[in-house]
C-alpha cells in the first residue's frame, strides 16, 4: 500500500510529500520547498531514508530545500522539461530566516546534475511506480505525478482552483489544456495539491470553476 505524508513547510505553507510503501523504509520526496532540516529530522524519527526527489515545478518555494537535502544524501533530483527556464528572482525568492543578501544572491539553487521527465514517463522509486503527466500553466515544465489511485498535482489543481498564471512562464492557454488532460482521466485519484488541503479529482470534476 502507498502511504503519502504530508508535511507543510515555510512562509507559503507548501506541501511536502514523502511517499512510499508502507512495508518499505525508502521514499522519495516531493517539493521539499523549505526547511530541509526539519525535513531530514522528520525521516530519521520516522526510519525513512529517501532514494530520489520529484519536484512538480520549479518556483522558489517549492525548491528551497533541494540542495540541503541532496548535499546530506546524494539523492537525485527528477523535473519536468524547460523547468529552470524561469527568472532568477522567482527560482531564487527572497532571503531566508537569517540570510543576507549576499548569501541569497549566491545561494546555490538545484544540482548541476537534473534528470528530466517528460509526458508518459514511468519511473520506479522506494518501490513505487509514478507517471508522468506534462501539465504546464502555472509554471513552464510543470509535472502532475500519479502513483497507485493518488495524484501529486503541484500548483497546477488545488482544492476548489487551480495555480495562478499570470507569473514568467505561466500560460493561461496552457493551464485550460492541463486541467482538461486531468479532468479526462479516467477513473478517479486522491489529489494531492503543492498548496492547500487534500482533495479528489471527482470531487474537483464536480465543483472546480477550471473543470467546467
Amino acid at each position: 500500500m502507498i502511504e503519502i505524508e504530508k508535511l507543510r513547510v515555510g512562509d507559503y505553507s507548501v506541501n511536502c510529500y514523502i511517499v512510499h510503501e508502507s512495508a518499505r523504509k525508502d521514499c522519495v520526496l516531493v517539493d521539499p520547498g523549505y526547511e530541509p532540516e526539519r525535513i531530514l529530522q522528520h525521516l530519521a524519527e520516522e526510519n525513512l531514508t529517501p532514494v530520489a526527489i520529484l519536484l512538480t515545478h520549479a518556483h522558489f518555494d517549492h525548491i528551497g530545500g533541494v540542495c540541503p537535502i541532496v548535499a546530506a544524501t546524494g539523492v537525485p533530483v527528477y523535473l519536468g522539461p524547460n523547468a529552470t527556464d524561469l527568472p532568477d528572482w522567482l527560482m531564487r525568492g527572497y532571503a531566508l530566516p537569517g540570510e543576507d543578501e549576499e548569501n541569497r544572491k549566491n545561494r546555490k539553487l538545484l544540482p548541476e546534475e537534473l534528470h528530466v521527465l517528460r509526458e508518459g514517463d514511468k519511473i520506479s522509486l522506494a518501490g513505487v511506480e509514478f507517471s508522468v503527466l506534462e501539465t504546464p500553466g502555472h509554471a513552464v515544465g510543470s509535472l502532475c505525478y500519479l502513483c497507485g489511485d493518488n495524484m501529486l498535482s503541484g500548483d497546477t489543481l488545488f482544492c476548489g482552483t487551480y495555480g495562478r498564471t499570470d507569473l514568467p512562464g505561466g500560460s493561461p492557454i496552457d493551464m485550460v489544456r492541463s486541467l482538461a488532460k486531468l479532468k479526462a482521466l479516467p477513473g478517479d485519484y486522491n489529489v494531492y495539491p503543492g498548496h492547500g488541503e487534500i482533495t479528489t479529482l471527482a470531487r474537483e470534476r464536480d465543483t472546480n470553476p477550471g473543470m467546467a
